[in-house]
């Protein structure tokens, strides 16, 4: 998202916190990052869940807040034409919409597969706090 459109958009998503992960699978091929507490970057970025190859040549994901949406989606990160595919779902590539398990609490479960390998799978919950920007002219 652009930083302005971001900018004058309110209420909108500024923090995340409390994530948990439960119920967890992590190939042995990847390590997993979360913060403690994540912010949103001035182009309305909120990740929440980093999972990073630590061979070469296999894609990264990141797991981030969808402001439309209101719920969660998962990138895959590396080649354009294999982020297409793992964005829509074909040829083996799955993941980028987790399932909504819950609303109140937010959960979410994650299963994210290549075509030849089972990447990750956990449930996420986590609480994302909101933001009202106020602007006084005078």
């Amino acid at each position: 998202m652009d930083a302005k459109k971001f900018e004058g958009k309110t209420p909108r998503a500024e923090s995340a916190h409390n994530i948990v992960l439960q119920n967890e699978y992590v190939d042995p091929g990847y390590t997993r990052e979360v913060p403690k507490v994540a912010t949103v970057t001035p182009t309305g970025h909120l990740v929440l869940l980093r999972l990073k190859a630590i061979s070469r040549g296999w894609p990264a994901f990141t797991v981030r807040w969808d402001e439309k949406q209101n719920t969660i989606d998962v990138d895959l990160v590396g080649c354009a034409d294999d982020a297409e595919l793992f964005r829509l779902g074909r040829k083996g590539y799955q993941g980028h919409h987790p399932v909504t398990v819950s609303v109140d609490p937010r959960v979410f479960k994650i299963d994210i597969r290549l075509p030849q390998l089972k990447v990750y799978e956990a449930l996420l919950t986590c609480n994302v706090g909101l933001g009202l920007a106020i602007k006084d002219r005078m």
